[in-house]
């Protein structure tokens, strides 16, 4: 269970409100076997993207068009 492994410090936690695209978050989630502890990366992937290769996520208006 997520709550046993925090409490007995199997996980150094550390809050964040500002995850930004491209870092790796902690995630616990339900799966058949029971709940799990896992490293997920934290961004946007169409299913459109013909490649998995990170893009900038953002750019200069003076330098968009080149």
């Amino acid at each position: 269970m997520p709550m046993r492994l925090i409490q007995d410090g199997s996980f150094d936690l550390q809050p964040s409100w500002n995850l930004a695209p491209g870092r790796r978050a902690r995630v616990f989630r339900e799966t058949d076997s029971g709940q799990i502890a896992d490293l997920f990366h934290w961004g946007f992937l169409p299913v459109w993207a013909n490649t998995t290769v990170q893009k900038p996520i953002n750019a200069r208006v003076e330098t968009r068009c080149k």
